[in-house]
């Protein structure tokens, strides 16, 4: 693990693990490590995706209280995204959902309020996955642990 990559968690296992976030974050060494997996089962059946050195941990608290974690990726089922966000953030983690602006504004407001209450950046992205909006997120962060700006699409 360097000093310099943005050490990412990804919750959940199932299809957006396998298809989208542990392939792409994985194409891009030089900016990320995937820290850990969060799979509720212990069951460690994700093992033959992620590999051996990725931590496999079974509660969202290891997650948040990771000191190695810089990145939270929620991909876990929609009504949960909103709290595992706000509770990253509020950890002092960077929190990536697919789907928690879509939920209501007033949602957004909180989770943009707790960004600036805490010098954090939340990134929102598209249903759509790829290696492009990967590296715009790493750009939205400057190549850093923090970034220079926000922004919520």
């Amino acid at each position: 693990m360097s000093d310099t990559t943005i050490r990412a968690a990804i919750l959940g296992t199932g299809l957006s693990l396998t298809a989208f976030h542990h392939p792409l974050l994985k194409a891009l060494p030089e900016l990320f490590t995937v820290h850990s997996v969060l799979e509720r089962s212990g069951k460690e059946t994700c093992r033959s995706i992620v590999g051996d050195d990725v931590k496999i941990v079974k509660t969202y608290e290891e997650v948040i209280e990771d000191k190695d974690v810089d990145l939270v990726v929620v991909s876990t089922p929609n009504r949960t995204h909103f709290d595992y966000v706000k509770r990253a953030l509020e950890a002092g983690k960077h929190g990536q959902s697919s789907s928690w602006s879509r939920t209501s504004i007033s949602y957004t407001m909180l989770i943009t309020q707790s960004c600036v209450r805490n010098l954090l950046h939340p990134q929102h992205r598209k249903q759509r996955s790829s290696t492009r909006s990967l590296r715009q997120t790493t750009r939205f962060l400057g190549y850093t642990k923090t970034g220079d700006g926000m922004e919520i699409s």
